[in-house]
C-alpha cells in the first residue's frame, strides 16, 4: 500500500510539472503575443501622431498661402481701382478736348467763307 501510495505521489507530481510546464508555454505565449500586439499599438500611434503632425503642418501651410493670397488679391484690386480713376480721368479730359475741337471746327466753318472772301479781296486789290 505504501508503494502505491507512491506510485499515486509520483504520478499527481509527474502531471502537475507538465501542467505547469504546459501552463509556462501558454503563459510566454500570450506575452509574446500581448508584446506584438502592443508593438502594433505603438507603431499605430505614432503613426497618429505623424499623421497629426503632417495635418497640422499642412493647414498652417494652407492657411499662410491663402493669406498671401488674400494679400495679392487685395493690391491688385488696388492697382485696378487706381487704373479705374485713371482711366476716368482721361476719359473726361479726351470728352474736354473733343468738346473745344468741336466748337473750334464750329469757328473755322462759319469763319471760312469769310476768310475766303478777305483772300479774294486782296487778291483783287492788289
Amino acid at each position: 500500500m505504501g508503494r502505491g501510495l507512491g506510485l499515486l505521489l509520483a504520478l499527481s507530481l509527474a502531471g502537475c510539472a507538465e501542467v505547469q510546464e504546459a501552463t509556462g508555454v501558454a503563459t510566454q505565449q500570450d506575452l509574446l503575443q500581448l508584446r506584438q500586439e502592443m508593438m502594433a499599438a505603438q507603431s499605430a500611434q505614432r503613426g497618429k501622431v505623424d499623421a497629426d503632425s503632417i495635418a497640422s503642418q499642412v493647414d498652417k501651410r494652407v492657411r499662410e498661402q491663402t493669406s498671401e493670397q488674400d494679400r495679392k488679391v487685395a493690391t491688385l484690386n488696388r492697382q485696378i481701382d487706381s487704373l479705374n480713376d485713371t482711366v476716368t480721368s482721361l476719359s473726361g479730359r479726351v470728352d474736354e478736348l473733343n468738346s473745344k475741337l468741336d466748337v473750334m471746327n464750329r469757328q473755322l466753318r462759319g469763319a471760312a467763307p469769310a476768310v475766303r472772301g478777305q483772300a479774294a479781296w486782296r487778291v483783287i486789290t492788289a
